[in-house]
């Protein structure tokens, strides 16, 4: 998100959205909303609600590509300082938040400033206040990223950032990419050495104007990559930077699991649910594909039943600990795959049903836990075929 912005000029945002929920999001149904608070009070709500204009099915993310304008519902810019801004998904109909009750709201601050400290790369007369500009201007950052979170030797990984220009000038997409650089880390997070391969160039798709994202595109390799211990784990951090044909700008760095193979799932249905005594079973596999371990007294594993509308009819229909503690297991160690079969009996009769699996921190979802994609569940669509006698 921004860090600042010009009271009268909006600036391009990136925001992911994934519909953790059982129903499909039908296009114009949902949309992304804003509120501006200004001196820690609420201020108002933004300009206009944003709508998702695609079909968004349960478990899928979209990545929303919008202007952000520090404009109020009755079309005022905000008044110049520190603002906040809290983003929520709603219903377009009724203005309803879909967010989940025990969620947070996201907030990020941000800057507003009066329209004469903004200087135009392309209309500005004086070459001393673009200098005095581009001085001061805030280094580019990434605002959005699709990129591993376990690699594996002999692999080829997409990565695609969003990057925010603030330079003050156009980027050419003949003369700007982003490098991508893996790097093995020791147990504090401090690089130990720098990985052999090539550096990975991530084109940039367009050229893009100061104020606005530009996409970088491209892949990274590991052909070349050597594990000290296979079999536990590796940590490895993927560094970005940003170069033209005059500068270097560091962007920022990402840490991965590099281990033997290269499943990035972490909740895996093995196969379809049987039906054996009265009892359904469901085989699952679950891969600690985090940078930490897992307690195995604190890590459960949960499925809970709702209709084919999307109702919940029960909840923790099944709950048990992914792995029972002993003397020589108490942890689940990052890149670990563990088995587990989810069992339930009482399927609803009728055109079919959900069983949504996920895990818990304790008594929390993951996504406030040690995951790195929030929310992450198994949701699994079950026909009227299957209840049949």
């Amino acid at each position: 998100m921004p860090s600042y912005l010009n009271s009268k000029i909006g600036r391009q945002s990136c925001v992911t959205i994934k519909n953790t929920g059982t129903v499909t999001w039908k296009a114009g149904e949902a949309g992304l909303c804003y509120r501006w608070y200004v001196g820690g009070r609420f201020y108002s709500n933004g300009i206009a609600v944003i709508p998702i204009m695609t079909d968004i099915a349960p478990g899928a993310v979209c990545r929303l590509s919008t202007v952000l304008a520090p404009i109020t519902e009755k079309h005022k810019p905000l008044p110049a300082g520190e603002a906040i801004c809290e983003l929520d998904i709603i219903t377009v109909a009724d203005g309803k938040s879909m967010s989940k009750p025990e969620s947070e709201s996201f907030f990020f601050k941000t800057n507003i400033e009066e329209p004469a400290t903004y200087v135009d790369a392309n209309v500005s007369e004086s070459k001393a206040a673009l200098a005095a500009a581009k001085a001061k201007a805030d280094k580019p950052y990434v605002t959005g990223a699709e990129e591993p979170f376990l690699v594996a030797p002999g692999g080829s990984y997409r990565i695609v950032l969003s990057v925010m220009n603030t330079s003050c000038g156009e980027w050419d997409k003949e003369k700007v990419c982003v490098e991508a650089l893996l790097c093995l880390l020791d147990p504090a997070g401090n690089v130990m050495k720098e990985y052999k391969g090539r550096k990975a160039a991530l084109a940039l798709k367009e050229n893009t104007a100061d104020g606005t994202i530009g996409v970088f595109d491209g892949t990274i390799e590991t052909g070349n990559m050597r594990l000290l211990s296979p079999g536990a784990g590796e940590y490895y951090a993927i560094k970005y930077t940003l170069v033209d044909k005059k500068t270097r700008t560091p962007l920022r760095s990402h840490t991965v699991l590099a281990a033997a193979t290269d499943d990035n799932q972490r909740l895996i249905a093995l196969k379809a649910p049987e039906k054996e005594d009265g009892v359904y079973k469901l085989p699952v596999a679950v891969r600690n594909a985090g940078i930490r371990r897992w307690q195995c007294a604190d890590t459960y594993i949960a499925a809970s039943l709702y209709s084919a509308d999307g109702t919940l009819l029960k909840k923790d229909v099944f709950k048990d600990v992914l792995l029972a503690p002993s003397k020589k297991a108490k942890y689940i160690d990052q890149g670990a795959t563990v088995r587990k079969t989810i069992t339930f009996k009482g399927l609803p009769e009728g055109d079919g049903c959900y069983i949504v699996a996920e895990l818990r921190d304790g008594d929390r979802a993951f996504g406030n836990g040690v995951l790195e994609h929030t929310n992450d569940r198994l949701i699994l669509w079950l026909d009227g075929s299957l209840q049949a006698e």
